[in-house]
């Protein structure tokens, strides 16, 4: 199966394309609406350039490329995730209109993570982590499909959010 075969079997293409549109939808009402210019672009930067990133994944010319450019869609997310905080938290979204976004990241991050498993065996020599797999499970939304391995939890949920 080839690397394009995954990102389609996967669906982190629609998802993360999917994601891409409600950010733009998003800044489009944030602009409108609430007259907020300067955060609302950040997060459009931030929240169309994880589907990109995905797209350039899909046309990797080796494994490591297509794992180091989801890696970088991985780091977008977690810069978007912040502005829709800081948006919360500025009373520029509500707590549902936030809390929702929020649950559209972690999906699309979560369906990044479990794709880039496929290409990174984990090491014999892996410390064992903290954090147990029911806790990772409890945390993911139903239908997300990530691989749980160890090499996930890590990279999905760094040491600094645990």
């Amino acid at each position: 199966m080839t690397v394009g075969e995954l990102v389609t079997a996967n669906g982190v293409r629609e998802k993360s394309f999917a994601f891409a549109v409600r950010m733009v939808n998003l800044h489009r009402y944030l602009t409108i609406v609430k007259k907020e210019f300067v955060l609302s672009r950040q997060l459009l930067r931030s929240g169309t350039a994880i589907g990109a990133l995905v797209r350039e994944a899909d046309q990797a010319e080796s494994k490591p490329d297509f794992v180091h450019k989801l890696a970088i869609a991985r780091k977008e997310a977690s810069e978007t995730e912040y502005w829709i905080s800081l948006l919360k938290e500025t009373k520029y979204l509500s707590h549902r209109e936030s809390a929702s976004a929020l649950a559209d990241n972690a999906e699309a991050t979560m369906a990044n993570c479990s794709l880039s498993t496929i290409y990174y065996p984990l090491s014999p020599h892996s410390a064992s982590l903290p954090l147990s797999l029911e806790r990772m499970r409890r945390t993911m939304l139903p239908g997300v499909g990530i691989r749980a391995t160890q090499y996930s939890v890590n990279r999905c949920f760094p040491k600094t959010s645990r």
